[in-house]
Parts: structure tokens; C-alpha cells; sequence
């Protein structure tokens, strides 16, 4: 294999080795996690000037050290990515736009990789697509005959988007025209929650039926039917590898799945009242969990276990969110407030107020430095 370019990943940190080998171009990262807004500092750690990263890196990769300058290049890749990401700012979070999209109360939001676009699900049986900076809506997507409880993005890439509807049905839209490409399989009862793949190939709906139904997004095929838990599956989410998904449900339980079987390979039970949202970290080693019993929970995936349980909500907690290098967490509740914590500590780094009524939504940009609640 030859080296033959480097290339930069901005969120989450990483370097991207293209290398051609056997007359084909193929990709290899390297993650640098623990570079980040809140890691780096004005003077950097030893471990983490960009000269003796390099050497780390090409001591474990053996690609690098087959490349003559690699010393050069690689530190100066390192430099324009710390430089990307440390913006040093001493502002807090504040309100930036303001939406007010439907006749009806909002279900949920999503954003595009850029934070450009905003999507919004309403008990007004549509969802609508808007500008960020100028608050003018792009497109209305219309075609359900119930409330539109859930709906999802296929970051990066942003040009689909997945709803699903108290009416049982799930949709795939453009969303840049608001086009209908495809209607999935209706589920038994009401779909809660849906999402896609990091390769945009799949669909997955979550039901009251108590069954998560994984879709093949070209075909409309329905791949897997995930039984398993007892309650409405309201939360999901994919790792990062895309070989795995977290399901939670109002059972009280989180349920992960091996989806090139279809299997369900570990259990989660602790929350007092149902499972509101899960997320993994990059890294899927670690998953937190929002519940009704207004606490959020973070569980250690090979010890099996919950090792830190986040207070400070009064009242239900609907939503939780990670930045996109997983150093910050936000949640949203029914006590008016969003909290954001440092997922390092563990603990509140301060509380979020404006809203008059339950904050059910939360949601980063993919640089972590907008948080968007409704």
C-alpha cells in the first residue's frame, strides 16, 4: 500500500490516511478524540502538540511511517485541525433565531451537518424544512393523515429526510424540494421515533406495537422486525460503525442490536419510568439514556452496567443531545429548562431558561457550538 494524501475530518476530530493499494484508492482514519474546544487550552499539553502527535501516530501506523515527509505534513494537518476547532470564547449560550413554524404544537426537531437547514414535526400532520439564518421556510412536507411524532436526517449528507406519523406510516423525503421518494411498510401502531444509517442505506422505525422494523431504503424491504421489549419503542439510535442500534422504550429498558443478525445482544434496566432518547458516543463503548423519572443515565457497554446517573432536572426529561466529538451533553424537560454538562466531569456546566412550556427537543450543530430546543 502507498500513502497518498492526507485528509482532514473537523467533527469529530480525525485524519483520513488515502492510500492506493493494487491499483485501487481506499481510506483508513485515525480518530483524535481528545482533541476539542474544551481539551485544549492556549498553551497545549505536551501529549498533544502537533509535532509529537505525529510521531505517536506514525509510531502505531504503518502506512505513515512508509511515507518520507511524514513528520511535516502530518503535524501541519494537526495544526490546521486544532486550529479549526479551538475557538477560544468566553460567551455563553444564548438565543439565536426564533421559529414559529406551525399552527400546532412542535413533535421534534432535526439539523442538517452545517446547521443551514432545520426541520420541524407538528400535531398539524405536516413537517417543514427551514433556513437557520433567515428563518424562512424551504418546504413543507405533507402526505401524513396523523400527528408527525418523529422525523430524521441522514447526516452528512442532509438531502434526505425520514418522518413517521401517529397514522402508522413512515416516509422518505427530499429535502431540499420536499418530494416524496418512498412510504414504508405501516407498523401494527403508531411510529415514535426513526432514524437512518451513517451510509444512508437503511431506515429504522420505532412503534407502539412494541417492535422496531429496520427497512432497506431503496427497496422499501422490511430487513429485520426487532422484538424484545415491552413497552413502546420511543428512542433510537445508530453507532457510528453502523453495526449496531440502542433502542429505548416506555418499559423502562434500553435494548442494543447486532444488525447484520438482527439480534439483541445486551440489556439495560434501571430507569424508574419509561426511556425517553439514548445516544451512544463515537465510540459506542458508552450510551446515556433520558427517562420520565427525570434523570439521565450513562451505562458502561462492556461492564454492562450504569455507572453515573446526571440530576438536576425537577421534572421529566424528554431529550438528550451529544456534540459531535461527545465532550458536551444537553438535555430538554418538562421543567421549562435545557441542561448542558461536561461528559469529562460529569457534571452541569449551566442551565438554559426562556421557554414557557416543556422543552421536549435538544439538538447540537455539528461543530457543538449552537444548541437548538423547542
Amino acid at each position: 500500500p502507498r500513502l497518498q494524501r492526507f485528509l482532514l475530518r473537523y467533527y469529530p476530530p480525525g485524519i483520513l490516511l488515502e492510500y492506493e493499494d493494487s491499483g485501487h484508492l481506499h481510506t483508513k482514519t485515525i480518530d483524535l478524540l481528545t482533541l476539542s474546544p474544551f481539551t485544549l487550552g492556549a498553551t497545549l499539553p505536551q501529549a498533544l502538540q502537533p509535532r509529537v502527535l505525529a510521531d505517536r501516530i506514525a509510531e502505531m501506523e504503518p502506512l505513515i511511517t512508509a511515507y518520507k515527509d511524514y513528520r511535516g505534513d502530518l503535524a501541519l494537518m494537526i495544526q490546521k485541525l486544532i486550529n479549526r476547532i479551538y475557538t477560544p470564547s468566553t460567551k455563553p449560550f444564548q438565543p439565536y433565531n426564533t421559529l414559529q413554524p406551525h399552527s400546532l404544537p412542535l413533535t421534534n426537531v432535526a439539523i442538517n451537518k452545517s446547521g443551514s437547514r432545520i426541520v420541524t414535526g407538528s400535531y398539524d400532520m405536516t413537517a417543514r424544512v427551514w433556513s437557520t439564518d433567515t428563518g424562512a421556510e424551504v418546504c413543507k412536507l405533507e402526505g401524513h393523515r396523523g400527528v408527525v411524532y418523529a422525523l430524521a436526517m441522514n447526516n452528512p449528507f442532509g438531502d434526505k429526510i425520514v418522518t413517521g406519523s401517529l397514522d402508522g406510516s413512515c416516509k422518505l423525503w427530499n429535502s431540499s424540494n420536499g418530494h416524496l421518494w418512498h412510504t414504508y411498510e405501516a407498523a401494527q401502531g403508531a411510529v415514535l421515533t426513526v432514524g437512518l444509517n451513517y451510509t444512508s442505506t437503511v431506515v429504522s422505525a420505532g412503534s407502539a406495537d412494541h417492535t422496531m422494523r429496520i427497512h432497506d431504503i431503496e427497496t422499501g424491504t422490511t430487513m429485520h422486525t426487532l422484538a424484545g421489549h415491552e413497552g413502546e419503542v420511543v428512542a433510537q439510535q445508530w453507532s457510528a460503525q453502523g453495526d449496531r442500534l440502542v433502542t429505548g422504550s416506555m418499559d423502562g429498558g434500553l435494548c442494543v442490536w447486532d444488525l447484520r443478525t438482527g439480534n439483541k445482544v445486551q440489556t439495560f434496566e434501571g430507569h424508574h419510568d419509561g426511556v425517553t432518547a439514548c445516544q451512544f458516543n463515537y465510540l459506542a463503548d458508552i450510551i446515556f439514556s433520558s427517562s420520565l423519572d427525570s434523570t439521565v443515565r450513562v451505562w458502561d457497554m462492556r461492564m454492562h452496567e450504569c455507572f453515573h446517573v446526571l440530576a438536576g432536572h425537577k421534572r421529566p426529561v424528554f431529550d438528550l443531545a451529544l456534540t459531535s466529538n461527545g465532550n458536551r451533553l444537553a438535555t430538554a424537560s418538562g421543567d421549562r429548562t435545557s441542561i448542558l454538562y461536561d461528559i469529562h466531569t460529569l457534571s452541569p456546566i449551566c442551565t438554559m431558561t426562556g421557554h414557557t412550556g416543556e422543552v421536549v427537543s435538544v439538538l447540537f450543530n455539528s461543530q457543538g457550538s449552537r444548541v437548538i430546543t423547542g
